[in-house]
């Protein structure tokens, strides 16, 4: 578990200092109980300790989003005849039989690569993209927009190195 330094102010809020350089959103001390935490010490540990997240993407045609997913770098592994779970380096989601058109057309998901333009080459050669972007420059970094099979929309970044 993260070491952490708590720190209460003169307005009872406290921030938490984790792995000593990352400070976490303010928490109101005063609503903690409302929530069925004591303190912050008994929200530190009765928190839920999150390992990973893996995320479900709908697909409109499970074939040919599964072929898009292994154009763009990805390497699928069958789970069951509705699942596939692809993954790259450390990074995993899955690939689900299922489509509803407006979950589908709302769904965005950030990846985020160490060279864009090798990552925008790899998909504009992508035979089942819907649309892709040129690479743009924004404060935090590079970024270009991939619209995959079912009109999921891919940010694909290059976050700034600080």
């Amino acid at each position: 578990m993260a070491k952490y330094i708590a720190d209460i102010s003169a307005v009872s809020y406290l921030r938490l200092r984790v792995s000593g350089c990352i400070w976490l959103p303010i928490i109101d001390v005063i609503s903690m109980p409302q929530y069925g935490y004591k303190s912050a010490r008994h929200w530190l540990e009765k928190r839920m300790d999150v390992d990973h997240i893996k995320v479900f993407i709908p697909s409109k045609d499970y074939e040919v989003s599964k072929r898009f997913y292994s154009q763009i770098g990805f390497k699928g592994e069958f789970v069951s005849d509705e699942l596939t779970l692809f993954e790259n380096g450390d990074c995993q989601f899955f690939l689900q039989n299922f489509y509803q058109e407006d979950l589908a057309k709302n769904f965005m998901l950030q990846v985020c690569v160490k060279d864009i333009e090798a990552a925008h080459s790899l998909c504009e050669k992508a035979t089942d993209k819907l649309k892709i972007s040129d690479v743009s420059m924004e404060a935090w970094g590079k970024v270009f927009y991939l619209w995959g099979p079912s009109g999921e929309l891919l940010h694909i970044t290059e976050l700034r190195k600080f």
